[in-house]
């Protein structure tokens, strides 16, 4: 109706008419405001509540109205708020009252307060916040503050201001200075540190120039080729140097290391890094250099002493061997003549007088023989070259043996002999002859050392090992004892209880050495106990492995010697016998003549190759040392021979060491028989090698 009809219209209709439209049109207008305000209000109270900032209205210091955001931040409900003093947001007094005096005047002069501080949140836990207000009404001291939480801003700032402290104590205490270089300008700026270093103050001229001048000119030219290499390859500047301190001229070693920084083009602009003096370290490795020179040229030094000592004792070594190789083959040689021409007069028919003296004859030679084995063994042994064997045996077989072995001396003593054996089983894999040896050593020193009683031979399982038992063997007497004191050197090579010249009792002092030495390698040991006068007693232990017995038994059969099988079933084969020693020779005939009345004789190698060339042999005999050729040659030389790449051929030697045994295999030899011969050995070896 407004917009068909004008003021005039209406004005033509009289005086109520256009009053009427007046109040009409007020009306309109006025709801129109209403409606905008409305709009605008609720805007505002969007955008307040909605904000992320937390916002709060104080009259004095009470809370009047907070929005949505700084309920979150504290935790609290409105209600809980609201009329309250703003002190309950504080964790104590102290803060409060520092932030109400310190806004106060700041606000009452219309300016805007900021301030940090810490909040107490309804859980009790502490949150920092960025507070700022402003005065909205001076006359009901109504302000309006804004919140922000920054407790994670704060923490960042603490671990990063505790960084840098740390880092620059770090530093202080390392001695490292800090610089930083302005490639474009060619001003560097420096830390105290640093310039304590480089003995210069804020006076000293900070460019590139003189930090030249501070560096010593040796080291001038290696450093900026260091840095055209750093800046070539981006890599970081690391460098030892020396500098002369400008302040007193005094040299200084430090370690300068160095990033560079580029810009967008990739040109460097900033050099950034640190500065260590480092002049300690580098004497002390100076002269840790000048040591290591020292101590390389004692060395040398020492290593050329050590090879000639090496040199000497392989040397004496050699010697030694040599020396025991030689003796061993003088010995032996005549009492191999001994014991062969006792054997041959023993068998050609003696009185009861001649049987006694050749008794006593074989019985000297079998010392002396003796004593030669237990050099030998103690050689072998201290050389490492003594290897045991694993066969079958019975431990109560084996000491009943020993024990007979010694019956006759025991009896004329008027000794006791008592077997005591624990073991449950009896039959264990181990090396025979060297358990025997060391059992024989101990009842040999038992009977020698006691003038009556009884010696107890006792036998023991001390405890299982895997696959393996620890065996132990005493000898317990009631002789003479020794005096503890000197017990442990009685196991020790040539010594003795007694050393003097006028001591009762015979020995050479090497059976309980050996019998220790034998304990170890067999996995034991061996020691003894002992009081003056009342007896002794000596252990060795070894471990042995169990073995289980065959189960099937053999009817008896009547055996045949070695020698009779011979006589019966080879007297028709053809010998060699190749020996230089004229009594040597004579025994060995001797007996070989008993089975094979012609046997050929060759006096030295060359004549072994001469006979075999002519003809056939099924056995020789070979002797090693001799004129002309020796044996190990004359082997060789037979073996590229028609009638010599088969034959056995035996050694028949007094060398009897190990070494001598391998060079004779090496040479082609097929045994090894060492002198003096005794005859029953010898016909056991011909018959196992001629049988083949």
């Amino acid at each position: 109706m407004l917009v068909r009809f004008g003021i005039a219209d209406f004005i033509q209709l009289g005086p109520f008419a256009f009053l009427g439209l007046v109040v009409v049109m007020s009306m309109a207008m006025n709801q129109e405001f209403v409606d905008r305000s409305r709009r605008i209000d609720r805007d505002q109270k969007a955008m307040l509540e909605n904000d992320l900032a937390g916002l709060f209205k104080l009259e004095c210091d009470r809370i009047i109205w907070t929005n949505l955001a700084f309920l979150k931040i504290v935790g609290y409900e409105q209600e809980e708020l609201k009329g309250k003093s703003i002190r309950m947001l504080y964790p104590d007094d102290s803060p409060f009252e520092a932030f109400d005096s310190a806004s106060a005047p700041v606000l009452s002069q219309g300016r805007v307060y900021r301030t940090g501080t810490e909040f107490a949140r309804k859980d009790g836990q502490l949150i920092w916040v960025a507070l700022s207000g402003t005065v909205l009404d001076e006359a009901t001291g109504m302000s309006m503050w804004t919140v922000l939480d920054i407790t994670e801003q704060k923490i960042q700032e603490d671990q990063l201001r505790l960084s840098e402290t740390m880092r620059r104590k770090a530093q202080d205490i390392a001695g490292f200075g800090s610089y930083a270089t302005n490639l474009k300008t060619g001003i560097w700026q420096s830390s105290d540190v640093l310039d304590a270093i480089f003995g210069i103050d804020a006076s000293y001229p900070h460019d590139i120039p003189n930090w030249n001048k501070i560096l010593a000119p040796e080291f001038r030219e290696a450093a900026l080729n260091h840095y055209l290499a750093v800046a070539q390859e981006h890599a970081e500047f690391r460098m030892d140097y020396q500098i002369i301190r400008p302040v007193d001229g005094v040299r200084r070693w430090v370690a300068a290391n160095g990033e560079l920084e580029y810009n967008e083009v990739g040109e460097p602009v900033q050099l950034i890094g640190t500065i260590q003096d480092i002049t300690s370290r580098k004497e002390y490795e100076l002269e840790l250099e000048a040591h290591k020179r020292n101590l390389e040229g004692l060395v040398l030094e020492r290593t050329k002493e050590l090879e000639i000592a090496k040199e000497t004792a392989v040397a004496a070594n050699r010697a030694k061997s040599s020396f025991l190789t030689n003796m061993s083959h003088e010995i032996r040689t005549p009492l191999n003549v001994i014991t062969g021409m006792t054997h041959l007069v023993r068998r050609s028919g003696v009185t009861p007088e001649q049987s006694d003296r050749l008794g006593k004859i074989e019985m000297a030679g079998s010392h002396l023989l003796e004593i030669i084995n237990s050099i030998l063994d103690l050689s072998k042994i201290e050389a490492g070259k003594l290897t045991l064997e694993e066969v079958q045996l019975d431990v109560r077989g084996m000491v009943a043996n020993v024990v007979s072995i010694f019956e006759q001396q025991a009896q004329a003593k008027k000794l006791r002999m008592v077997i005591d054996n624990r073991l449950v089983s009896h039959n264990y894999r181990g090396d025979l002859t060297r358990l025997q040896q060391c059992l024989f050593n101990f009842v040999s020193n038992a009977i020698k050392f006691s003038d009556g009683g009884q010696i107890t031979i006792r036998v023991c399982q001390l405890g299982v090992e895997e696959a393996s038992e620890l065996i132990q063997f005493e000898v317990e007497d009631q002789g003479i004892g020794t005096d503890p004191a000197i017990l442990g050197r009685l196991f020790s090579p040539f010594e003795q209880a007694d050393n003097t010249t006028t001591r009762q009792y015979g020995g050479t002092g090497l059976d309980l050495a050996i019998t220790k030495k034998l304990s170890q390698l067999m996995g034991g040991d061996a020691g003894a106990s002992s009081q003056l006068g009342q007896g002794s007693r000596f252990w060795f232990t070894a471990k042995l492995r169990a073995d289980t017995p065959s189960s099937i038994s053999e009817p008896p059969v009547t055996v045949l010697s070695a020698e009779a099988i011979l006589a019966r079933d080879y007297a028709r084969s053809r010998l060699l016998l190749v020996e230089d020693d004229e009594f040597n020779q004579e025994i060995a005939l001797i007996l070989l003549n008993e089975i094979w009345p012609e046997v050929e004789l060759a006096q030295d190698g060359l004549q072994a190759v001469e006979l075999v060339k002519q003809k056939p042999f099924d056995l020789i005999l070979m002797d090693m040392q001799m004129p002309r050729l020796d044996g190990l040659d004359a082997t060789r030389q037979i073996r590229t021979l028609p009638n010599g790449s088969k034959v056995p051929i035996i050694a028949m030697t007094a060398n009897a060491f190990v070494e001598d045994r391998n060079r004779c295999l090496e040479s082609g030899m097929n045994d090894f028989l060492t002198k003096p011969v005794k005859p029953v050995e010898l016909y056991e070896l011909i018959l196992k090698w001629i049988r083949r």
